[in-house]
């Protein structure tokens, strides 16, 4: 069984730069291969009572099957629009900053300290869902392979989509590349017919896509990637500070191996959050990293020759 990690610094198209007090609750369903949540409704009704013991207990069932990551990063956004910050939270928690923070980090908060959260901001915990509904309902998932094989077709779409997806604002765009404001313009609206953006007021540009949106498997931008980039992309003997090569092999069970990936979707996950984190920062401070994590049954050809029939 052999892992390997690797993460680059690199910009390989860069050319130059460096609340609801009495709430029915409705049915949730998810889906088990990504733990999405796909449908969620608190609706405010004046016929129906649940007390707020009940309110959490019924959440906290839900909590448990839905995909954590997304609640968090709504909790952290929810806590920024309303000032506050982690050592506001530890106060109101009384706890040190530091466990607030791994807390959050390790994605390990109970519904009792949600709940104190949220009466923090004074706000219901069901709001909190239920702006975490409103937040992914909205959202793709995943392109469809005619999508992406419109984004494949056109670099200069291609290179813009990529850009947005990492949060760039159009002044960025044209500072970095050799593109006119009328092109990018272009490529803008046509992501906003794909449904990848939104196109606002003053080209202000407005990510569609989840936090679980993944490229096609074996699709046409995985295909790019191992045609176009793979081979420049391990061009490196990463030595510089900000690179990292580590290669692990062993032998593991079928079990282990299954615990391992969820481990590695884990971590792929947090990339996403602290890219979104990022995303605040000036351009300056925010490089283009990538990472890739990969995994297989594999044994290396050179010993074949030794291999018993």
């Amino acid at each position: 069984m052999l892992f390997v990690i690797y993460n680059r610094a690199i910009s390989s198209y860069s050319q130059k730069q460096n609340k609801v007090d009495n709430v029915r609750y409705e049915e949730i369903f998810y889906q088990n291969i990504n733990d999405r949540i796909k449908k969620t409704t608190f609706i405010p009704t004046p016929s129906s009572k649940i007390s707020h013991k009940n309110q959490r207990y019924l959440l906290s069932k839900s909590i448990n099957m839905a995909q954590t990551h997304l609640i968090i990063s709504t909790l952290k956004k929810t806590l920024k629009l309303h000032g506050k910050t982690y050592a506001d939270v530890a106060q109101h928690l009384e706890l040190s900053e530091a466990s607030v923070k791994r807390m959050f980090a390790q994605q390990t908060i109970s519904i009792s300290r949600l709940d104190s959260i949220c009466q923090l901001m004074n706000m219901e915990i069901t709001a909190l869902m239920q702006m975490v509904t409103d937040s992914t309902a909205r959202q793709i998932n995943q392109l469809s392979d005619a999508q992406e094989q419109q984004l494949v077709s056109d670099l200069a779409l291609l290179l813009v989509t990529i850009s947005v997806i990492n949060h760039y604002t159009l002044d960025e765009i044209l500072d970095a590349y050799e593109l006119s404001e009328t092109q990018c313009i272009q490529h803008l609206a046509t992501l906003d017919r794909l449904n990848i953006i939104e196109l606002l007021p003053n080209n202000k540009i407005k990510i569609k896509i989840s936090p679980n949106f993944k490229w096609r498997k074996n699709g046409h931008i995985q295909q790019f990637f191992r045609d176009n980039i793979e081979t420049e992309f391990f061009d490196s003997r990463f030595a510089l500070p900000q690179e990292k090569l580590i290669v692990l092999n062993g032998m593991l069970s079928q079990e282990s191996n299954a615990i391992f990936q969820r481990k590695v979707e884990r971590l792929a996950r947090e990339f996403d959050e602290m890219a979104t984190e990022d995303s605040h920062l000036p351009i300056a401070d925010r490089f283009g990293y990538t990472s890739v994590l990969a995994m297989r049954d594999w044994r290396f050809s050179v010993f074949d020759r030794f291999q018993k029939k």
